[in-house]
């Protein structure tokens, strides 16, 4: 294909990406989305009480009186009862908020998702920066692969760390590649830290490719940022509840979220070694990964392992798909990542040609199918809305709100947003008298949301 043509499709195929994820620019917040209910809770947090009032710590609660201490799922609290998200470092949701201040609050979920759409964009025009070096197909295919990867399209309506950390790599990988500024390396060590934790292994994997003598890399700097970015987080964090509290709280999330422990320790049960794992490799990894993997198979890859490409992605990537196994194969969209590897791996593809041409389209239409079936899943709910206008029209903010069910379910989640209240459940009096001990607090509202009822109590120690 002359060069005219690459230029042609390097514009047109962001636009198809644009057509198949256009749906879903909308003000709307489907039942799964938590990656957007925990930023704009942050984010309106932040507006309402100025985010220095919260060290731009991540809160993931509400102010009211009778919110404080009360949470359906604890994991750092503070003095004043607000319960803060430490699960990742700030800088995603810090980048963000000077862009979503630009939006009236009732637009805030449209903002959020373009946000999310420009960066999984400029993610794809990175890429195609770092495989200039290759040939016109392997530069674009690889490209492509990750702009039509389903998992990435996914999280592109989910801005979150994940997908901001793989274009900071994608930056990295680059400036490494080409002996750029040293100090820039530096600055995009602190950012990888200060992002996601597949920073910190991003950072291990380069003092591993030094020690094994694998490239000429400016240590120092790498260090410097990347220690200065651990140290800032640690501190900042250790705001919330001291640093016995942050570790407390990160060991418990690790422990969930790991799955090289036992599966008790696991979310739902699932890590390494559990017979539910294969239903989510089959359901997930397979569903996401199987067909581009195919594909570049076809093409047959070559991949070296000396290139750096391989010590700042492919490496990091790996252990942490083994590392937090269970939150990347239970969150569809946090296989992003691995997009991203595929990508690298199908620039080096040395089986060119029209068998090429003919079978790289497929990627594309599996990618709209695949993201079309997900949301068609998780599409938005209207009688939660329904429930939520409820639950606010007898809104006491003095008093804990309780919902009555029998366990924690997605609802919880975005009702707490909807509403603007920490909803907590139970399935009796009982338990939200009990709720009301742990908390102390002295008042509770219990919701039926079937019938439509409303229950009030009090502690039994007032």
């Amino acid at each position: 294909m002359k060069q005219r043509g690459y230029i042609f499709l390097k514009v047109v195929l962001p636009l198809i990406y644009i057509l198949i994820f256009l749906p879903q620019l909308n003000n709307q917040i489907a039942p799964n989305n938590h990656n957007l209910i925990i930023t704009l809770t942050t984010i309106e947090n932040w507006m309402d009480e100025g985010a220095l009032h919260h060290n731009y710590n991540l809160v993931h609660s509400w102010g009211n009186e009778g919110d404080k201490n009360v949470y359906y799922y604890k994991r750092v609290m503070n003095e004043e009862g607000r319960n803060y998200f430490v699960s990742y470092p700030p800088f995603a949701t810090i980048l963000i908020y000077p862009f979503l201040q630009m939006f009236p609050k009732e637009y805030l979920p449209f903002g959020f998702k373009l946000f999310g759409m420009i960066f999984h964009l400029l993610t794809y025009l990175a890429l195609l920066v770092l495989f200039r070096e290759r040939s016109e197909f392997q530069r674009l295919f690889g490209a492509a692969v990750f702009l039509f990867f389903p998992a990435s399209i996914v999280l592109s309506g989910m801005y979150y760390p994940e997908q901001l950390i793989l274009f900071l790599a994608v930056l990295l990988a680059f400036v490494i590649q080409n002996k750029k500024s040293p100090v820039l390396i530096g600055i995009l060590s602190f950012l990888l830290i200060y992002t996601d934790w597949l920073g910190a292994l991003i950072i291990g994997s380069l003092l591993l490719m030094r020690l094994l003598k694998k490239g000429n890399i400016p240590l120092d700097y790498i260090l410097i940022g990347g220690l200065s970015g651990g140290l800032i987080l640690i501190f900042q964090y250790s705001l919330i509840d001291g640093l016995d509290g942050l570790i407390r709280g990160l060991k418990i999330r690790y422990l969930e979220r790991s799955g090289i422990f036992p599966q008790e320790y696991s979310d739902r049960g699932v890590n390494l070694f559990s017979s539910e794992s294969f239903l989510f490799l089959k359901n997930h990894f397979l569903h996401a990964s199987g067909v581009a993997l195919g594909i570049i198979l076809l093409l047959k890859p070559k991949f070296k392992q000396t290139n750096v490409l391989f010590w700042v992605l492919i490496l990091p990537i790996g252990i942490h798909l083994i590392l937090l196994f269970n939150s990347n194969i239970l969150h569809y969209q946090n296989l992003s990542k691995v997009g991203l590897l595929l990508a690298v791996i199908g620039s080096t593809i040395t089986k060119e040609g029209r068998l090429s041409w003919t079978i790289a389209p497929i990627i594309i239409l599996y990618a709209y199918l695949s993201c079309l079936s997900y949301w068609e899943d998780y599409a938005n709910d209207q009688s939660l809305s329904e429930e939520a206008a409820f639950i606010k029209a007898k809104n006491d903010p003095n008093k804990v709100m309780v919902i009555e069910q029998n366990g924690f379910g997605e609802n919880l989640v975005i009702l707490s947003y909807l509403t603007k209240r920490n909803l907590v459940w139970s399935s009796s009096i009982e338990g939200a008298q009990k709720i009301l001990e742990s908390s102390n607090q002295k008042e509770f509202l219990l919701f039926n949301l079937k019938e439509r009822s409303i229950t009030s109590g009090l502690a039994l120690n007032p």
